[in-house]
């Protein structure tokens, strides 16, 4: 199938590829909690309010978390999202530690049930505001 010439690159093709870990289940609900409660401290008091290593304009607020913090949630990379406060969207992506995005992080804020319903990595899950 593959030549010996061949073997090399396509190794170093996979490295590239290849996550450096798989969020899924487990791994997934404690950093969508985290996600969960920085999303709702932009939605405090009056407006949109982030922490100053954050930023935010009148209707998006974005935040990221960085190497160290997500080596708490068993990955090596870092994450980055933003909340567009006027369609209630979440975008964002969960980054290798060469910048490279490993999944998506997608969801929504139900203003209703003051509730986000995140999916990180194909692992969908809702996370409330807790009184």
């Amino acid at each position: 199938m593959f030549s010996t010439r061949s073997t090399p690159w396509f190794a170093a093709l996979l490295l590239l590829v290849t996550p450096d870990a798989v969020l899924a289940g487990e791994q997934t609900r404690p950093l969508g909690d985290a996600m969960a409660t920085r999303l709702f401290a932009s939605h405090g008091g009056s407006g949109p309010r982030v922490a100053p290593a954050e930023s935010s304009g009148d209707s998006i607020g974005c935040t990221n978390f960085e190497r160290p913090l997500m080596r708490q949630f068993g990955y090596r990379g870092h994450a980055f999202f933003c909340d567009n406060f006027s369609t209630r969207e979440v975008r964002g992506a969960v980054l290798n530690k060469r910048g490279f995005a490993v999944c998506d992080v997608l969801g929504t804020y139900d203003p209703i049930e003051d509730c986000y319903d995140i999916t990180i990595c194909d692992d969908p899950d809702r996370y409330c505001r807790r009184p």
